[in-house]
């Protein structure tokens, strides 16, 4: 493996029996600096499998938001740039003696300069978007916000009517999207835990069954104390191999 450039981190054994031991669990990192707190606890209830846990010291970076031109071709001045269009066109080199590639490529940079010059546009940076605006919600958005433009301009019953009922219909989409795509934080794992887990569970059955249960068990009842509070960004992570 270090032939890929990945180094092994663990070095203990991950399964101990009565015979022999062995390490069947293999951490392989390529900055074997960033692996800390390396360590192997106890076996989950009466299985023989190590429980692995480590520490992976990554700060996580988001991307910056790239920037895109904006064009505002309501604001164009489109007789002009026909005016000047007809002028310049007469100046372009002929294709049949020029070649088509030169006159293409003529042609498109003088039109390009054109636009640039007669269109206003700016550079913006662009949002992230929200994991819960889909393609559907944002289709329902754009019809409610037309629907708005023609309410105010119109002013007619039926359309402020038609308004509503597209708003509250965005409405509901909004928030069922945001209920399927809600944040589910990791809770932190630590040795502690896993021991008041184990001295906790006394109606266990021996067996990889068990410590799945208990594991489930552990997850939804921190899960439940965390949802009303601020979400936490996991430090430590836990294996789990049965």
């Amino acid at each position: 493996m270090e032939a890929f450039g990945l180094y092994q981190c663990l070095h203990q054994p991950t399964r101990v029996t009565s015979t022999c031991s062995s390490l069947i669990d293999h951490v392989y990192a390529n900055h074997p600096n960033l692996v800390s707190a390396l360590s192997v606890g106890s076996p989950l209830s009466t299985s023989n499998h190590l429980s692995v846990c480590l520490h992976l010291s990554v700060i996580s970076k988001l991307p910056k938001s790239p920037m895109c031109e904006l064009w505002f071709y309501n604001k164009a001045d489109f007789e002009s740039i026909a005016e000047i269009l007809d002028s310049l066109l007469a100046g372009l080199p002929n294709p049949s003696t020029s070649g088509v590639d030169k006159a293409w490529s003529n042609f498109k940079s003088t039109f390009l300069r054109i636009i640039t010059e007669m269109v206003p546009h700016k550079l913006v940076k662009t949002r992230k978007s929200l994991p819960w605006l889909t393609k559907a919600a944002r289709h329902y958005m754009q019809m409610r916000d037309r629907a708005h433009r023609e309410a105010k301009k119109f002013n007619t019953a039926s359309l402020w009517e038609k308004f509503r009922s597209l708003r509250n219909q965005t409405i509901n989409i909004l928030r069922q999207e945001k209920r399927e795509e809600s944040f589910f934080p990791v809770p932190v794992i630590t040795s502690d835990h896993l021991q008041s887990l184990l001295e906790s569970s006394s109606h266990a059955i021996p067996g990889p069954s068990s410590c799945s249960i208990m594991c489930y068990d552990w997850f939804r009842l921190s899960y439940k104390s965390i949802r009303s509070s601020r979400p936490i960004q996991p430090s430590l992570f836990f294996l789990f191999l049965f």
